[in-house]
């Protein structure tokens, strides 16, 4: 596993200490040489420095505390991060689900029968919440409209990698399905309502 990468690439103190609890083995690389290293990797550096970040933020999160590094790892090689600005659809009702997301920055509105007489905000989620399991975890089609409500970035995890990371993460996998039966059961026609991150 790694850690300090944050400090080094947005250049700012440390925001924790780290403690062996056992005889350790660690490989330092100093600032210098992990700056040149990125640089190097030119393209390469650009996107490992993405990963790096999406991999410390997705780190904070509940749903992925105690994920074993090897795990989180494959989590970030499959996300996509994607911008959205202030009232775009990130996925619409009856489309088929094919992704999960967490809110990165920013917040989305979760909606039944947008756009329709009757519509009617179901919740409001902020960075760290998710939405799109129902699609996945049920029969494949998405039960809510989600439309930016400001510019935000979303991280997107395709159908496979979902499943791959709840089979390897029993934790996040009660979790995820809690989540979900009490979407269901609060609104089992309408969808998605704020998760407990």
């Amino acid at each position: 596993d790694a850690f300090g990468e944050i400090a080094l690439l947005r250049d700012t103190p440390r925001t924790a200490s780290v403690i062996a609890q056992r005889q350790t083995i660690c490989l330092v690389l100093p600032r210098p040489a992990f700056a040149e290293l990125v640089r190097q990797l030119g393209a390469e550096g650009g996107r490992l420095t993405a990963q790096l970040q999406l991999a410390a933020f997705l780190k904070t999160l509940p749903l992925l505390a105690g994920v074993p590094a090897e795990v989180l790892h494959q989590v970030v090689a499959a996300a996509q991060e994607r911008q959205y600005p202030a009232e775009a659809p990130v996925c619409r009702a009856g489309e088929a689900g094919e992704e999960f997301y967490i809110v990165r920055t920013g917040t989305v509105a979760v909606w039944r029968a947008y756009g329709h007489a009757g519509a009617e905000r179901l919740a409001t989620l902020t960075a760290g919440e998710f939405f799109g399991e129902l699609a996945l975890l049920g029969d494949g089609r998405r039960t809510a409209t989600v439309i930016a409500g400001d510019d935000c970035r979303i991280v997107a995890l395709p159908r496979a990698a979902f499943h791959a990371f709840l089979n390897r993460h029993l934790g996040a996998g009660v979790a995820v399905e809690a989540a979900a039966a009490q979407r269901r059961n609060l609104l089992p026609h309408a969808g998605a309502v704020r998760s407990s991150r």
